[in-house]
């Protein structure tokens, strides 16, 4: 069979009505690249554990960059601009944020800084 069958069986695949569903929502596609790299521009430390996220490690690494959803993908519909959204986006370790899940659980509190503990 040529590549040209197969690409032809694609298509025919999609004429007779084979739904194309994204394999994660909200975390695929050109947008959603493009505000990643914005949030790794933004800050290189964990949002959840206020550590520093070695930006060479690579994924699997439960200690690599990931992206987590300030607003969790669960809650929002499929095509809502918050998917993509830089501003919905913060930077996270891969185990921060796998352990947060679909941000049904707490939010992390915000920790004190050392001038806040003087006052």
């Amino acid at each position: 069979m040529t590549s040209q069958h197969v690409g032809l069986r694609r298509i025919q695949g999609l004429e007779v009505g084979m739904a194309h569903t994204p394999r994660s929502k909200g975390r695929t596609g050109r947008p959603y690249r493009r505000a990643v790299e914005r949030v790794k521009r933004r800050s290189q430390v964990c949002w959840l554990c206020n550590e520093a996220i070695d930006m060479s490690l690579k994924w699997p690494d439960p200690m690599s960059f990931s992206a987590d959803h300030v607003e969790s993908v669960k809650s929002l519909p499929p095509n809502d601009p918050k998917l993509t959204d830089p501003k919905n986006l913060m930077p996270a370790h891969l185990s921060c944020n796998s352990r947060r899940g679909d941000g049904s659980r707490e939010a992390p509190r915000q920790l004190r800084w050392s001038r806040q503990w003087l006052v």
